[in-house]
């Protein structure tokens, strides 16, 4: 049995080589290693970019005990090419904590053919799903979603949901109109919300 410390140095020099035919010896070695911030095997697979994505997505496809890191090194390397896999997976998976990475992987990508499947994540029943599809529209810059952000703004039970749809809305043109009305609501929570978000965006008064 090798030791964790032994295979992240087997790591580091198999993303050195700079190799596809390292890739699923990667994988294997991302299989191994503990932990996920600073694993050298991930960051070798992020680094091979575009070369890793038929691996990665590999091992989604086959639903393999990796798929949450492998999503998560796809957004990572913000691969255009995975997000038809990554939306398929954000709807049909039924473990919440994949569909969340799913999200955040879409976000990073900004790829706006994923807002349809974004919106519909809005209404997940996994909190965290909800937030992360919110982030995730922020960063498509699609007037469209300004409604249903608007909603989660209002009415989710997740209140990290309600921020990051305010985050999201603070984005876009269209919903920075709705954070002013919002800065005249009667509730102070989402008043000091809009408030702060405007001013995040540079539009506070």
């Amino acid at each position: 049995q090798e030791s964790p410390d032994l295979q992240a140095v087997a790591a580091r020099a198999l993303g050195r080589i700079q190799d596809p035919a390292v890739l699923p010896a990667l994988l294997e070695a991302l299989r191994k290693l503990p932990g996920s911030q600073g694993n050298p095997a991930a960051q070798a697979l992020t680094g091979f970019g575009e070369e890793a994505v038929p691996v990665l997505l590999a091992e989604i496809q086959g639903r393999g005990t990796l798929c949450a890191r492998a999503v998560q090194i796809l957004g990572e390397i913000r691969s255009l090419s995975a997000v038809p896999a990554l939306t398929a997976l954000l709807a049909e998976e039924k473990d919440p904590q994949v569909r969340a990475a799913c999200a955040a992987a879409i976000g990073q990508t900004a790829n706006p053919d994923a807002v349809p499947a974004l919106l519909q994540g809005l209404d997940d029943p996994f909190r965290e799903v909800r937030a992360q599809c919110a982030w995730a529209l922020g960063r498509m810059g699609d007037p469209s979603a300004c409604l249903q952000l608007d909603g989660v703004l209002l009415g989710d039970s997740y209140w990290w949901a309600r921020v990051r749809a305010a985050e999201a809305l603070s984005k876009l043109e269209e919903g920075r109109k709705v954070l002013e009305r919002h800065t005249r609501a009667s509730d102070p929570a989402l008043r000091s919300l809009a408030e702060e978000m405007l001013f995040l965006a540079g539009r506070g008064r």
